[in-house]
């Protein structure tokens, strides 16, 4: 299984686009998540 990982990883590395678009995607999510969190902080009136 961590082969499996590794050998995806590296065909990332080895495609440029594909690791754009993977870090894209991330901090797309990333992103996302952090402002679902805002506003659940900001409707739960601490």
């Amino acid at each position: 299984e961590m082969k499996h990982q590794l050998d995806l990883l590296h065909n990332k590395m080895s495609n440029p686009d594909e690791v754009k678009n993977y870090v894209r995607e991330s901090l797309t999510s990333l992103k996302k998540s952090r402002e679902e969190v805002n506003e659940y902080l900001s409707s739960a009136n601490f």
